[in-house]
């Protein structure tokens, strides 16, 4: 499920709920695809890759093919190379921006929970993410009290939110962002 939030919680908030985190920098690029050129639409798939690093500076890379067939989606992902990335990122479809953002994650009980705060191109745009288990699906979600307080509005399957589309360097197709300062 997914949630947009008006803020980021302070690393504080974290310590006085007792709840470790790990913080992450994204990056994630949808570089041009031969599919793209022939033909398919945004309904139709599409690739992206990511880089991931830990608060160290270890990074690990990724690609994922997202395909959308029978109004499922698929995804295919597997690790790259450093190598494999620059080459990926030397290829950015120019139509929409690389997305940088910094992600913490952490537990809530059952959950796995990671918010995301942009950092390019939308700077504050926070989103939260809730992993749960199946029997948990459709479930009423209690999150921490510093997080609730935060939530604007749920938006899981709203488009408009997805990596994908605000990616998109025409900030006509970007919704208003109203959890963003």
């Amino acid at each position: 499920r997914k949630f947009l939030l008006n803020d980021m919680p302070s690393e504080q908030d974290f310590t006085n709920a007792g709840l470790p985190t790990e913080t992450f920098t994204v990056e994630k690029c949808y570089p041009l695809d031969v599919s793209a050129l022939v033909g398919a639409d945004d309904d139709g798939g599409y690739t992206y890759v990511r880089r991931r690093a830990n608060q160290e500076g270890i990074a690990s890379y990724g690609e994922t093919r997202v395909r959308i067939e029978n109004g499922q989606t698929i995804e295919f992902k597997r690790m790259l190379t450093d190598r494999e990335y620059a080459l990926a990122l030397s290829n950015a479809d120019p139509s929409r921006h690389i997305m940088r953002t910094k992600r913490t994650n952490f537990n809530w009980g059952k959950l796995t929970v990671y918010i995301e705060r942009y950092v390019t191109p939308y700077p504050n745009l926070c989103i939260l993410f809730v992993q749960a288990e199946p029997q948990l699906i459709g479930v009423e979600l209690k999150l921490p009290s510093f997080v609730e307080k935060l939530i604007v509005e749920e938006v899981t399957g709203n488009k408009e939110y997805s990596a994908y589309h605000l990616s998109r360097a025409d900030p006509s197709t970007v919704p208003s962002r109203r959890g963003s300062r």
